[in-house]
């Protein structure tokens, strides 16, 4: 019968002693020919294992401070539950343990615990109370799994909780993870495609977020707004769509002076081919003028491509691209109708004859109707002259 891990070398011994305890009881160390010294020596070098190893799973090998149980084939995590040391480190990498269960890390001890790694061990889920016992654990290292989700609480619980690695693993989204104490948090590799809205709400003290080499082709800037303490963003290597969306991303980003562009950016275009988009000094030449006829098209003259632009668009994004449309439309006047001097001169020319024209008749025809009238005054007309000298005279006077 195999033996388990989980026995300890102090559990063997004690079979040991019964055993020999019982033969002698028995008379039967007559088939024994080592004689009471050498039982005594063999007693001895047992008790030296057992003082070196007490506690220590048996496939492990233990420290002061740590438990190391790095490609040992486990398949499950091994019980602490006898240890005699204070194991600020448990290592259990290289493993192929696919569930860490809520009582995987539940024993006597289990408050001295700072690190915890699991890294290339084939796990596949974790359970939301996984780790909940291990009230001072400062970093856990997940990276090299086969994790696609993890729960959005099982670090809720602790508080003193520093670093999260959960790189190299298979996520679409990145996870919303809980934690008011999580500093850094690198999900690199991972196949991330998507962040949604609100993801980084629930890390407040974050201040360093590891997203490169990724399948980011866009982020809404939106999502940064609420990281106050955040100083760092690692977005290097990631396949960014070639469009305005971008470059508002890495103007918005240099803003806030979130990212250090010591290498250029690159994005994708409809070749596939990676060309340079934006550097440390800005956006490049030609992506900025392309950029910035596509807003004045886009405002004015193609409508319907706007409003197709503007559905593939979401809420923060359409805010950024109206906000830039009405800047760029109120520092440059709209173009003025202009023609070319020759046109200029006929048009002239022609509005000048009309008008001679025009005037010509109109004045010939009153200048014959005038002179063939025949004028005599009326007697009201007479009256009316009268009246306006008689008031002439009267008010002279």
């Amino acid at each position: 019968m195999e033996m388990r891990p989980e026995i300890s070398v102090a559990s063997s011994t004690a079979v040991f002693f019964y055993v020999i305890s019982r033969l002698k009881n028995a008379a039967d160390l007559v088939y024994f020919s080592l004689g009471d010294k050498m039982i005594h020596i063999v007693l001895l070098i047992l008790v030296l294992l057992t003082e070196t190893h007490a506690g220590c799973p048996l496939i492990c090998n233990c420290t002061e401070n740590s438990i190391n149980c790095v490609s040992k084939n486990l398949e499950k995590v091994p019980s602490f539950e006898s240890l005699d040391n204070n194991p600020l480190i448990i290592d259990l990498s290289g493993n192929s343990i696919s569930l860490i269960g809520m009582d995987h890390f539940s024993f006597d001890k289990s408050e001295e615990v700072k690190e915890v790694f699991l890294n290339n061990s084939g796990v596949v889920a974790i359970e939301e109370a996984a780790f909940e016992e291990l009230e001072n654990l400062q970093e856990l290292y997940l990276s090299d799994n086969l994790l696609n989700a993890v729960p959005e609480n099982f670090l809720i619980h602790n508080e003193n909780m520093v670093l999260l690695d959960l790189s190299t693993n298979y996520f679409t989204d990145m996870p919303k993870i809980k934690s008011k104490s999580l500093e850094v948090f690198t999900i690199a590799s991972s196949g991330v495609s998507n962040i949604p809205n609100g993801a980084l709400d629930g890390l407040p003290n974050l201040r360093i977020l590891l997203l490169s080499q990724n399948n980011l082709k866009t982020i809404n800037p939106v999502i940064f707004d609420r990281m106050s303490n955040l100083f760092f963003i690692s977005v290097a290597f990631n396949p960014w769509d070639c469009n305005c969306k971008t470059i508002k991303l890495f103007d918005y980003l240099m803003e806030k002076r979130f990212v250090d562009l010591t290498e250029t950016v690159q994005c994708r275009n409809e070749n596939r081919m990676f060309v340079d988009i934006y550097r440390e000094d800005g956006v490049v030449a030609a992506f900025k003028d392309q950029c910035d006829n596509f807003v004045i098209m886009a405002e004015s003259e193609e409508p319907k491509e706007m409003e197709i632009s503007l559905k593939n668009l979401d809420v923060g994004d359409s805010e950024v691209l109206t906000t830039a449309t009405s800047e760029k439309l109120s520092e440059e006047p709209a173009p003025d109708i202009y023609f070319s001097d020759f046109s200029y001169i006929v048009i002239l020319g022609i509005s000048v004859f009309l008008s001679l024209l025009t005037g010509g008749v109109c004045g010939s025809y009153l200048t014959f109707r005038y002179m063939k009238r025949n004028i005599t005054p009326t007697e009201s007309t007479k009256e009316l002259l009268c009246r306006l000298e008689d008031n002439v005279v009267r008010y002279s006077f």
